[in-house]
């Protein structure tokens, strides 16, 4: 069965090249703007893989992850974000991420990083 996964993240332009991108070596994958709607598509469908922008606005994506653990819910999650390496690192650890990206990323780095977060 085909992972699915969703992307999080309020810049619309990468939204849609990272989901061309994984849709066109095979993964199902979902797109939200921000924190609210990506919850809401993971109230109504599982997912296997959460790729998240941690600074996005109305809801981050530290608030996303805490609000998962809430409702006892544990997909694995990448963190993407604009921040220096170190906050990255932070951050991820304290959130139990399986990895992180700086933006701007390559997306053979991306693609390495799912493959290594669903164990592919």
């Amino acid at each position: 069965m085909t992972p699915r996964i969703l992307y999080v993240d309020d810049e619309a332009d990468l939204r849609q090249l990272v989901q061309s991108q994984l849709s066109l070596e095979g993964f199902h994958i979902d797109v939200a703007s921000d924190g609210p709607a990506a919850l809401a598509m993971m109230s109504s469908s599982p997912y296997d893989l959460i790729l998240l922008d941690l600074h996005m606005p109305s809801m981050g994506g530290a608030e996303v992850v805490e609000e998962l653990r809430r409702r006892k819910l544990h997909p694995t999650v990448i963190i993407l974000t604009g921040e220096s390496e170190e906050e990255a690192i932070a951050c991820s650890h304290s959130l139990g991420a399986a990895a992180y990206l700086t933006k701007p990323f390559k997306f053979r780095d991306l693609l390495a990083s799912v493959r290594r977060a669903l164990n592919q």
